[in-house]
């Protein structure tokens, strides 16, 4: 509704922290909101080859240079997820800026509505291999030559499965992520850090070539080759 934008707005006018999670096709009125301070969520969904088992998982490898991921050299898994850019200059007394981005080989998709029947297939006359932002930042300034005097913060992602609880527990990278993005929200830096390394598990990242060659050593090669030795 109006009303929450508006109460945002304030919120944000008055020196608040926000941090945003949108999925792919929602939160129109949100991400009109976001525009107006420098971050454009895109229409769209990411499909990246190198994701994790699939396109449709794409994963950020490459973070820019910002306190939230200041040696941080994990990667993030996301479910389904669209491009989150940040303008290149200040905006309304706002500035951002793009904070992790996929793989050279990633594209975008915009057919949102026949995203089912979608095979994840890159096809050369639609789409563009790309590095596509999927987090970014902004904060509000008074002086954009004195980031010290940065008042209203935001931190936008175009998914939000990335930090629900089974990301958080199986994927090494995301708790350490999020707490950082708090920390950050929250002017606590001296708790901005990577702590040691707490999970459940650690998925091996492989893409669908590494699968497949995976597949192809362990079921046919090794075995063709223990035979011919017999």
């Amino acid at each position: 509704p109006d009303e929450v934008i508006q109460i945002l707005e304030q919120y944000l006018n008055d020196g608040g922290r926000l941090f945003i999670a949108l999925e792919p096709g929602s939160g129109l009125k949100f991400r009109r909101f976001l525009t107006n301070i420098g971050l454009v969520v895109g229409n769209n969904v990411v499909l990246d080859p190198n994701g994790f088992q699939i396109p449709f998982r794409p994963i950020v490898e490459d973070f820019h240079e910002h306190v939230i991921t200041s040696d941080f050299d994990f990667g993030l898994v996301f479910h389904v997820a669209s491009s989150v850019r940040a303008t290149p200059n200040q905006h309304q007394g706002w500035i951002s800026a793009e904070l992790g981005v996929t793989g050279a080989d990633a594209w975008l998709e915009t057919d949102l509505e026949n995203l089912e029947s979608n095979t994840g297939e890159f096809d050369p006359q639609k789409h563009q291999r790309q590095s596509v932002p999927i987090i970014a930042v902004a904060e509000q300034v008074d002086d954009i030559q004195d980031s010290e005097t940065a008042k209203g913060r935001v931190i936008a992602v175009g998914d939000s499965d990335f930090i629900s609880n089974i990301f958080l527990q199986t994927l090494a990278a995301h708790e350490p992520f999020a707490m950082n993005v708090f920390h950050w929200l929250a002017d606590e830096k001296e708790l901005i850090a990577i702590p040691p390394r707490r999970q459940i598990s650690q998925p091996l990242l492989l893409n669908k070539s590494q699968i497949t060659l995976g597949i192809l050593i362990t079921v046919f090669i090794l075995p063709l080759f223990m035979a011919l030795l017999g």
